[in-house]
């Protein structure tokens, strides 16, 4: 049974797996693909499977999410984030944070996503930066991650900042870097 795609990529199956140093290339059925910030040998240790060679063979779901922000919601989004007082104390001493905020939007559906949960079973896949609607609800959400240490936002339906929380997370809880 081939890798099988659910949410974003419903239906595609993966055609390619290749390392490209840091990170690890799918290139899928519909002629997309994705990245993961993993190395392909801390990967395929993870899920425990030789991918490159066997991709055909490997039984493994991945849940990637869809990239739902639109470049006009980023406009706006971007700056009530670089503007936020919150925010500023929330990412301070976390570059990668404070970087990811100020990329155009051209650069934020490419940059490799990050591998949360789930090894064994299938790789869960998000965004780094992607604010969407959390379901039945007017507000929208995005997990700001930096190996161990999580911010979640939410907006409202005006993209007027209603939660900044911060945490520590266990290391193990979101891999891959998505400046590689």
């Amino acid at each position: 049974m081939p890798i099988n795609f659910y949410w974003d990529k419903e239906g595609c199956h993966v055609t390619k797996v290749e390392s490209q140093g840091l990170c690890t290339s799918f290139s899928l059925s519909d002629g997309t693909g994705f990245k993961i910030g993993i190395p392909l040998d801390e990967l395929e240790r993870l899920v425990k499977m030789d991918l490159v060679n066997n991709f055909v063979n490997v039984n493994l779901s991945v849940f990637l999410d869809k990239f739902e922000m639109t470049a006009n919601q980023w406009k706006v989004i971007s700056c009530v984030l670089r503007q936020s007082e919150e925010i500023t104390k929330a990412f301070a001493g976390y570059p990668k944070l404070q970087k990811l905020i100020e990329l155009p939007y051209e650069k934020l559906h490419k940059l490799p996503t990050l591998l949360y949960g789930g090894y064994i079973r299938g790789l869960y896949l998000s965004y780094p930066l992607n604010f969407t609607r959390m379901p039945r609800s007017k507000f929208y959400s995005n997990l700001f991650s930096d190996n161990e240490y999580l911010v979640t936002v939410r907006l409202d339906e005006k993209y007027n900042i209603t939660e900044v929380r911060n945490e520590t997370i266990s290391p193990s809880h979101y891999l891959g870097d998505y400046f590689v």
